[in-house]
């Protein structure tokens, strides 16, 4: 959870996140693995902390998830500086992942399988599609070959995450899951969530198809393999499908997503 809060100290304005008692040590402990997103990304600071909270500075910009026009080239512009940005921070962390931990394919199946399960006991009317979209996402996944060289990723990257203001570099939400693993799938995060925002209605076919059409020219340019960028896109669609069965809002639009 995370409150906003404004700081009589300063005049300014800080959050704070509040975590299971004594975890606000793995979130330090996560915001001191992606490191590498800070620079090309501006990063919230870290302004105080204890068992169960962190506090950190705000971050100006506006949520990319908001939109921007297409028109004037504004939205194209934010989503290219954001994915030049996520590219160089990508190619920088290279050297730097080899003590941690790698998140591989086989895991994010087997969060996909947990996520099925918690979807289906809220939403058994969903199960059948659902379960359909899970299974053929972990096949795909099952046929990727071992990564051989990981990188920084977010594993939770999509447009809440990021803000963007003009003259500025974007920003960058939320490194509390940051871990070593496969590019890809912070890619193909972004790319399904942009499918997921115009079947919301929230963002038009034109605005998601901008935002795809940098991903792929980003991840092209990062060395992503095209099976692998499909594999994880797949198993985000399926993730997408299990996480809005909690919100009986989007659950039918989630069916859709999941059959599709």
């Amino acid at each position: 959870a995370e409150a906003r809060a404004a700081d009589a100290g300063t005049d300014g304005v800080r959050y704070v996140k509040i975590v299971r008692p004594g975890r606000a040590g793995r979130l330090l402990d996560a915001i001191e693995r992606a490191t590498a997103f800070d620079g090309p990304f501006r990063t919230a600071a870290v302004l105080a902390s204890d068992d169960d909270t962190v506090t950190f500075a705000e971050l100006p910009g506006r949520l990319l998830h908001d939109g921007l026009p297409v028109t004037d080239g504004a939205w194209r512009r934010a989503w290219r500086e954001t994915l030049d940005a996520w590219a160089e921070a990508v190619e920088s962390s290279r050297a730097h992942v080899g003590h941690m931990e790698v998140h591989g394919p086989a895991d994010e199946a087997g969060m996909l399988e947990a996520w099925g399960e918690r979807a289906d006991a809220v939403d058994p009317a969903g199960a059948v599609r659902r379960g359909r979209a899970l299974a053929m996402a972990r096949r795909e996944l099952q046929r990727l070959d071992p990564l051989e060289h990981p990188t920084l990723i977010h594993r939770d990257l999509h447009d809440k995450q990021i803000l963007w203001r003009e003259g500025d570099r974007p920003a960058l939400l939320d490194v509390d899951t940051a871990t070593a693993g496969d590019p890809a799938l912070d890619a193909a995060n972004l790319r399904a969530h942009a499918t997921w925002r115009a079947l919301q209605g929230i963002w038009t076919e034109e605005q998601a198809e901008v935002v795809r059409e940098e991903i792929d020219r980003a991840a092209a340019h990062s060395g992503i393999r095209p099976e692998s960028l499909a594999a994880y896109e797949s198993g985000t669609i399926a993730r997408l499908a299990c996480v809005y069965a909690f919100r009986p809002r989007w659950r039918e639009a989630a069916h859709g997503l999941a059959a599709a």
